[in-house]
């Protein structure tokens, strides 16, 4: 027999929340101390990580906790953590790549390989989700999925 074979879920949604990175060059405090405010809008802006929604129909989801000046008095850096709850995605999926994907690109099935996920090119092609993880060409990326 091949090598062991693991599930394909990294994150069950359903159960919790998506721990996320967050954005932080040239963030700053609002007048109430908030770097990321529960309950604001965000979107992918790289690998596993996220910053305030800024791009009309880019929100993945909604910020369940925040990130203050008390509570990240030397302000925010690569280890800083947010909590994200996603609109509608319900696992954070290990998928081979058909091509090199970015964060924050919707995908679906491949063409090439029926195994694999790609870049949506086409609005009538199915979505399964978008990434969050990218990879290189037959690698594996983290898709959030639907």
């Amino acid at each position: 027999m091949a090598g062991a074979v693991t599930s394909p879920v990294a994150y069950d949604l359903t159960v919790a929340g998506l721990p996320a990175k967050v954005y932080s060059t040239d963030i700053t405090p609002d007048a109430d101390g908030f770097y990321y405010k529960a309950g604001q809008l965000v979107e992918i802006v790289a690998d596993e990580t996220i910053k305030a929604a800024a791009t009309a129909g880019a929100a993945i989801g909604i910020l369940e906790d925040s990130i203050t000046t008390k509570t990240n008095p030397n302000g925010l850096d690569d280890r800083t953590r947010v909590t994200v709850l996603p609109f509608g995605y319900r696992r954070v999926l290990r998928m081979t790549a058909e091509g090199a994907l970015t964060a924050g690109t919707r995908v679906c099935q491949g063409t090439i390989s029926m195994q694999a996920v790609k870049a949506m090119s086409d609005p009538t092609e199915k979505e399964i989700g978008i990434v969050w993880k990218g990879a290189a060409d037959g690698k594996v990326a983290l898709i959030l999925a639907y």
